[in-house]
């Protein structure tokens, strides 16, 4: 309905533009702002939600496109659309495009979803599942976890010596209850799949190969009627599709790869991890590969079936990855990968360019918006750099807050820390502790079910009273450093310090 909605919205506003002024509603330095693209813009912006029309929203969409246009000419003036980042960078962004648009082909448009899909949907979205896993690197390693969990080993001792997360260390890998869509794809399909109790095969997960048994499943709404399920249907397909979407897109790569035949040397693998903290440091692009020694860079690092690396040939296309990609390798396992993925892209973007999808419309589009982005972001920081370097009126600044004060207004925020546990004796334990001078964020960490907030002492952070729901009135009443607990937050009990 909601579709539908924006869509008749896109004629009015069409209809009416156009018969005001043609199909023209502003210009800028001699560019045309068109009527169909503001209802483009408008009717994206109007989906999200959260508004409703009205002329002067209409006005305020159409001032930015109107601020866009400007800032592109600034940029242009300034030189930011045609140097060596803006070169590099649209490399980047048209091939990023031709590798989704390939994706795509090869997923989404090749995808049906069928009505039982739907409703098993429906039911897994009405359940949660409690489970616990261990993992290894390799699928190997992940066998032979399973084969010791045959053969009387637990999970409390194989968790202890795997994880790095204190809450999983010590709870045997356990992860609690999680609901469909809340976990890696492979994970939840195991946990939703297996029979109570049983081990599963290896799960091949972004961390390595792991070892999933389920101990409960509850049905969270038992009362779910035929009404819910066709409300939610549109959204349930949605899901289907993306997750469908993956599971093709995974399978495809590997496919991909595996027909490539790499063979690393592995010599050349330790060789490059020594120099792996400059290569994923921002240095690596304004310091040249070229500074590798020639020994190194004429080295033999992988071959392929019909192709193979040397270090020298590795390292310009290790440029064109970002920082973040660079930071996430840690074993020479991982430069294995890493080498794997950029032979993978270039396998993509050579068989996108023989489907000739760079005339794509779609595709010119996705290159456009995204350079457009790039320039409007870089054109802001360049703006706030100049800004900064002149310091700020502190009058200016206090004139302009007394002048829009109601504007400026935020509501109270606590930050706070929790430890989270099972029953509420083992709370009640805990805090006696602290009373007793014992470190909370020490605490947190060793027994803090919920892992992302136990591995920073128990820190959840600040929040509103909306966030924190049922718990806000003692928590805003509470004092600075003031312990509370057990306080009950399902499904576990808490401890909590402001």
């Amino acid at each position: 309905m909601r579709l539908r909605a924006v869509a008749f919205l896109a004629s009015i506003i069409l209809a009416g533009c156009q018969q005001k002024d043609g199909n023209v509603l502003a210009e800028v330095n001699g560019e045309k702002v068109l009527a169909e693209d503001f209802a483009k813009r408008y009717t994206t912006y109007m989906s999200s939600g959260g508004q409703r029309d009205n002329i002067i929203l209409r006005q305020k969409v159409l001032n930015n496109m109107v601020n866009e246009r400007l800032i592109y000419a600034d940029c242009a003036r300034q030189g930011f659309d045609h140097d060596e980042r803006y070169r590099r960078r649209m490399e980047e962004i048209e091939s990023q495009a031709l590798v989704d648009a390939y994706t795509k082909r090869i997923t989404l448009d090749t995808i049906k979803v069928q009505e039982h899909e739907l409703q098993e949907e429906f039911r897994k979205h009405n359940t949660k599942v409690r489970a616990r896993y261990v993992y290894a690197e390799t699928e190997e390693g992940a066998l032979r976890l399973k084969d010791s969990l045959e053969h009387g080993a637990t999970f409390e001792q194989l968790a202890r010596d795997i994880f790095d997360d204190p809450a999983l260390a010590n709870n045997g890998g356990d992860v609690g209850f999680f609901g469909w869509s809340e976990m890696e794809p492979a994970f939840e399909e195991a946990g939703y799949a297996l029979p109570i109790g049983k081990l599963s095969e290896p799960i091949r997960m972004k961390i390595g190969y792991g070892i999933l048994r389920v101990m409960e499943r509850v049905v969270v709404n038992p009362l779910a009627s035929e009404m819910d399920y066709a409300k939610a249907k549109v959204k349930l397909e949605r899901a289907v599709l993306k997750k469908k979407a993956a599971k093709v897109a995974t399978e495809t790569a590997y496919r991909f790869v595996k027909e490539m035949e790499p063979s690393f040397n592995d010599e050349t693998v330790r060789r490059v991890m020594k120099n792996w903290p400059f290569i994923a440091s921002d240095k690596f692009l304004s310091e040249s590969p070229a500074l590798f020694s020639d020994s190194l860079r004429k080295l033999s690092l992988v071959r392929f079936k019909n192709d193979a690396w040397t270090v020298e040939e590795f390292l310009p296309r290790a440029v064109k990855t970002t920082e973040r990609q660079r930071k996430r390798v840690k074993t020479e396992n991982d430069i294995r990968e890493f080498v794997k993925g950029l032979a993978l892209r270039e396998e993509l973007l050579e068989r996108a360019r023989k489907a000739n999808l760079e005339s794509d419309p779609e595709v010119q589009t996705d290159i456009v918006l995204a350079r457009q982005n790039f320039l409007l972001k870089r054109w802001m920081l360049s703006v706030r750099d100049t800004v900064g370097q002149h310091g700020w009126d502190e009058s200016l600044m206090r004139g302009e807050y007394e002048k829009f004060k109601k504007e400026f207004a935020a509501p109270p925020e606590v930050n706070i820390a929790e430890i989270l546990v099972r029953t509420r004796e083992e709370a009640a334990r805990l805090r006696g502790q602290i009373k007793r001078g014992a470190d909370f964020a020490v605490l947190a960490r060793k027994h803090s079910l919920r892992r992302t907030t136990a591995k920073n002492g128990g820190e959840i952070g600040w929040g509103t009273r909306t966030t924190f729901g049922n718990m806000s009135e003692k928590l805003f009443a509470a004092k600075y450093g003031e312990v509370l607990g057990p306080e009950y937050v399902e499904p576990y009990w808490g401890v909590f310090k402001i």
